[in-house]
This record gives C-alpha cells, structure tokens and sequence, in this order.
C-alpha cells in the first residue's frame, strides 16, 4: 500500500469517477485503475464498482476511504512539521529539580529573558529518584538535588553508574522550617530533642523508596514521628506549615515573593552540611541554556540567602520596611 494509491482512491471518491480524477491529479485514467486494482488485490478486497455508467465506491470502500483520508491529513500535518521550509527550529529546554523555591525563582527569570521565537520550557518538580532518572534518561536538561554526609556516598555512586555528574552550588546546615510565632521560633537554633513534639510535614515517597532518596533530610537516630502530615505540593507543604504547629526540615533558604511570609527557618545544632548541587549527563558538552540558567541559579541562591539571613535577625516587619 502507498501514499499514491490512497491518494487516488480518495481522489476518485471526491471526483466521481476516475476520468475527473485524473484530470484533477494530471494522471492517466489507465494509471489510477492500474493502482486501485493493486490495492484491491493486496488487501483482498473490492473497493469499487464499475460498470458500464461509471465506477461507484462499495460499502468496503466507503469505510476504506474514511481511513485513507485520516492518514493523508496525518501525512500532511507531519510533513509541515518537519519540512525545513516551514519549520523554525524550537529551543527546547527542561529543569527537574526538587522542591526548591530558588529553582523555580531562576527558572521564571529566566523566562522573562528568552529570546527564541519558538521554545519548549518546562519545570518540574520531583523527589531525588524521579529528579535522576529525568537527567539520565534525557527528559531533563539539568537536575537539582542535595546530599548529606549520610547519603552522598550512595548517592554518588548511583549518579556514577548512570553516567551523572555533580556540581556543587551551595553548602547549608540543615533547617527546621515552621511558621512565625511557632515555639521553635524563640530559638536561634534548634535541638533536636525539642521536635518529638510537633507533627512532621513531609513529601509522599514512593513504596520502596530508598532511605537515602527520600525528599528531606533524615536526622540520623531520630525516633519515628508519630504525627505525620504529607503532600506532593511544595505550595501545600508550606501552607500546612504556617497554619499548624508542623515543621520540616530542609536548607532553610526561603525566597522572596516565592516563598511564604509567615515561614521562617532555624538551624537544627549538631548536624553535618547538605550539599546542593546540579546533575548533568558526563559525557556530553554543557549547553549554553544550561549555562545561562546556572548563572541565573546562582543570583536566585544569593538573593536567598539574603532575604533568610533578613527574616532571622529582625523578622517580617524588618524585611518589611
């Protein structure tokens, strides 16, 4: 079967008969008989009626003629697509991170200075398996994630064996976030014996999930919460948080018009560091659009760094004013 047999028989059945749809393809009569008498012997099946009045679509070829015309607009519709003339080139380019807000403030900066005409841009977030995998399997460009002393050994082997990189951005101690006027909150710092009594707000993980992949950090010998509350939604993580007595734990930057006002952070006492970082393929050259968003990466983490060390020393009014 080709493109040319079922351009003829749906020319025939839009035309009449064969001599008006030669006419209109500039074929010969001969050649469009010759073509529908192939199809109809390869697919074992009488798609026209012909007699001494002319020639008449049966009812196989009514039905056949719906399907040749849904497959020649399918055929147009890609050759559009993909003919140089008429395509411009689309860039394309796809952030997996975890939760962070400064991730996506860099991602909506740098919307606000993109250039291209055409363009594919996504942001999407995902617990640290889904955030790897995206990178690894090519459905990211770049990945965000974080490691502990506990978990980079692991973590870094797995990146190893998927042909990963990793690059550091910023080394942080590990935060309690609760919300202003929370108990936690008096405290400059926070002992880790005073959180067995406030519920937990966490990311759902998967079933089966490694320890090591799970979204926030793990205090190591901590006894298991007995109050939990989860989401998938960073935005509802956080509004749990400032409505209730919940906390999380995570790198306690907070971000200015992403993040909550009424959330605050305050680092845990005698924890070791998180690593943040970005993930990327090892063998493969770092694109320029991957460039321009660490650059913008870099002045998000700053500003958040700025706007966190604010709200510690004089809280929302002083960020305020």
């Amino acid at each position: 079967m080709t493109f040319h047999q079922l351009e003829y028989i749906v020319a025939v059945a839009r035309c009449g008969s064969i001599n008006k749809a030669a006419q209109e393809l500039f074929v010969s009569q001969s050649g469009i008989s010759t073509a529908i008498r192939s199809l109809e012997k390869e697919l074992n099946v009488c798609l026209l009626s012909r007699g001494s009045h002319g020639t008449a679509l049966t009812e196989e070829g009514k039905e056949f003629v719906s399907y040749a015309i849904s497959l020649l607009e399918q055929r147009s519709w890609l050759e559009g697509l993909y003919t140089a003339q008429k395509r411009a080139s689309t860039t394309r380019f796809i952030v997996a991170s975890q939760h962070y807000p400064f991730a996506e403030d860099a991602f909506l900066r740098i919307l606000r200075h993109r250039m291209e005409q055409n363009y594919l841009f996504g942001f999407r977030e995902a617990d640290m398996e889904q955030v790897i995998a995206d990178v690894a399997e090519q459905t990211a460009d770049i990945g965000i994630i974080f490691l502990s002393e506990q978990t980079a050994p692991m973590i870094r082997r797995i990146l190893k064996d998927r042909g990963l990189k990793f690059h550091s951005l910023l080394s942080s101690e590990p935060c309690v976030f609760v919300r202003n006027g929370h108990p936690l909150a008096n405290y400059q710092v926070v002992e880790v014996a005073w959180l067995q009594k406030y519920p937990y707000a966490a990311f759902f993980s998967r079933p089966g999930m490694a320890a090591d992949m799970i979204e926030e950090y793990s205090i190591p010998y901590f006894p298991r919460h007995a109050q939990v509350i989860q989401s998938s939604d960073r935005q509802t993580i956080m509004d749990i948080i400032k409505n209730t007595d919940a906390y999380t734990i995570g790198t306690g930057l907070l971000s200015p018009k992403i993040s909550p006002e009424e959330v605050i952070t305050r680092p845990i006492h005698g924890q070791g560091m998180l690593e943040v970082g970005w993930i990327e393929l090892e063998d493969f050259p770092t694109p320029q659009k991957t460039l321009d968003y660490i650059e913008e990466l870099e002045e998000a983490i700053e500003r958040s760094i700025e706007y966190t060390e604010k709200l510690r020393r004089y809280g929302i009014r002083g960020v305020r004013g």
